[in-house]
């Protein structure tokens, strides 16, 4: 990784400086009075590109929704006879279905509606392709020598929730219309801090005793600053939280830790190409649940962001949310944590 001089900016939400160009989040210190008071950190969520699929070829450096889909025309010199698309051809199916658990998960859930489409000869389950997804990750993961993810059903909520509002409201980014960021939705069920699992618990620590420490600043202003004892165990309480502040800075360098879960997007199609005749299409060459399943984490793998997110060793689990729209195009998010 090159060197970074850090161009910060300030946001709001998560109450941090953040650097523009390497996501790294910055632990400031800062004189209050006569103390020193050390800013709550709050570590964003991992900047990561945006992956757009178009007959299985990615584009890294375009956030806008692009389509380049093969379309090969029949040739004009042949006699050609003029086709009517049937509907099997460029209509898809849907069903509804229900996984029964067998067991309540954490919402006192027991069922979990699927969906299922027919397109062409080909059926799609939607829970078996997000599985298909899961399992390829980790393969991948395998051949770098890391650990598998463990499969979160609750991130896989916020996934294709996700997922399914791109298809339904028709655009491709990891924000939604109204600026909620996959760590706003994270943090809707309880995902604030996600990465090293002893790292976590250092955060969770470092935040208790900052709270207790602003507790303190606060008694020793309404002394008027007069309170040598209360000095004095604000002194101790800092010698406490800088050297764990150092560490958690070194750990968000490092990218053990991370303010939210994170997030890959990608955008397929349920066919690889379309066959016109007459400038009329006639039939698609659809893709398999299998090669949707390939293709999808073969673009993230050859996609840098996309990829150090999927190999980051300190991630343990993952949930995969997938989303069909209306005209075919298949939306897929991938969210660690």
């Amino acid at each position: 990784m090159g060197y970074c001089k850090h161009s910060y900016r300030y946001s709001k939400s998560r109450k941090v400086h953040i650097c523009r160009e390497c996501g790294y989040q910055n632990y400031n210190y800062t004189k209050l009075l006569n103390t020193l008071k050390i800013g709550l950190p709050c570590v964003s969520v991992v900047v990561i590109g945006i992956l757009v699929f178009s007959n299985f070829s990615n584009n890294n450096s375009s956030t806008e929704l692009i389509e380049t889909i093969n379309k090969p025309q029949m040739e004009e010199s042949k006699p050609v006879e003029k086709l009517t698309p049937t509907k099997t051809d460029n209509t898809i199916v849907r069903s509804m279905t229900l996984d029964i658990l067998e067991e309540p998960d954490k919402y006192g859930r027991t069922t979990i509606p699927d969906e299922q489409i027919q397109y062409g000869d080909n059926f799609l389950v939607i829970s078996e392709l997000e599985m298909q997804i899961h399992y390829h990750v980790n393969e991948e993961r395998k051949n770098y020598g890391l650990n598998p993810l463990l499969y979160d059903y609750t991130l896989a909520v916020i996934a294709r929730s996700h997922s399914k509002d791109m298809a339904d409201r028709n655009y491709f980014e990891h924000d939604t219309p109204e600026g909620i960021e996959p760590a706003d939705r994270g943090y809707q069920y309880g995902y604030f801090h996600c990465g090293d699992i002893d790292t976590i618990k250092l955060r969770q620590e470092y935040d208790r005793l900052s709270q207790e420490y602003d507790t303190l600043v606060k008694q020793f202003e309404s002394t008027g600053n007069t309170n040598e004892a209360l000095y004095n165990r604000i002194q101790q309480m800092y010698s406490k939280l800088k050297p764990m502040s150092d560490q958690l800075n070194s750990a968000s360098e490092q990218k053990m830790i991370f303010g939210g879960i994170s997030e890959n997007i990608a955008l397929n199609n349920l066919y690889d190409s379309i066959w016109y005749t007459n400038n009329i299409p006639t039939s698609y060459d659809w893709n398999t649940q299998e090669e949707l399943a390939e293709s999808i984490v073969d673009g993230w793998m050859n996609s840098k962001g996309h990829r150090e997110n999927i190999l980051t060793p300190y991630y343990s689990s993952e949930g995969i949310g997938v989303a069909v729209s209306n005209d075919n195009r298949v939306y897929a998010t991938q969210n660690f944590c």
